[in-house]
């Protein structure tokens, strides 16, 4: 637990009671702990909360195939936490890959002919470019394709789920809050 704001000597006392009288669990939805101590000078009123928080959203249209967690519940690192259908996306990829390889044949072979002055500069700078271009849409279709799959990013527990499996998400759709339950803090 962190203090944000200390104040003289009541900060060791207060975290010592907080400890005791607060549970190391994340709240329920829109719910925040809150202690009222009685200190020196008058009443010290604390909030506390988890430090690190995050609500994931989907960068991607699909449909949710699988959301294996549910309110309440703790996941590690990494954990699955939502999984987008990427049928669609994959067959992206494979259009993007099988363009760009045709690209980059036709840009090779017009370096070959450059060679033996059979093609000019311009139709040999226009297929690099094409072929650059290509390569950029297999970037594009593989970070989509990872989009797909929505890893947790730290360890904690889920606040709130936002969405349920089958239905269809949009980009910045809100999907599922998140918080590190383990690492808490009272604001004074």
């Amino acid at each position: 637990m962190r203090c944000r704001w200390p104040i003289n000597g009541c900060v060791g006392l207060m975290m010592f009671w907080m400890m005791i009288l607060v549970p190391q669990a994340g709240w329920p939805k829109d719910e925040r702990s809150s202690m009222v101590m009685r200190g020196v000078n008058g009443a010290l009123r604390g909030i506390v909360k988890a430090s690190t928080q995050a609500v994931l959203h989907s960068q991607i249209q699909g449909r949710i195939s699988q959301m294996p967690v549910k309110e309440g519940q703790r996941f590690e690192k990494g954990a699955a936490l939502v999984e987008i259908d990427c049928d669609k996306y994959r067959a992206e990829l494979a259009g993007a890959l099988a363009e760009h390889e045709a690209k980059d044949k036709t840009f090779r072979n017009n370096r070959e002919l450059t060679k033996l002055n059979a093609v000019s500069t311009l139709e040999l700078e226009i297929s690099e470019a094409e072929a650059k271009k290509a390569a950029a849409s297999i970037r594009l279709a593989e970070i989509n394709v990872r989009s797909c799959h929505i890893a947790a990013p730290f360890s904690g527990r889920v606040v709130a789920v936002m969405v349920n499996e089958h239905e269809n998400v949009f980009p910045n759709d809100k999907l599922i809050s998140l918080l590190d339950d383990t690492s808490l803090e009272i604001e004074l």
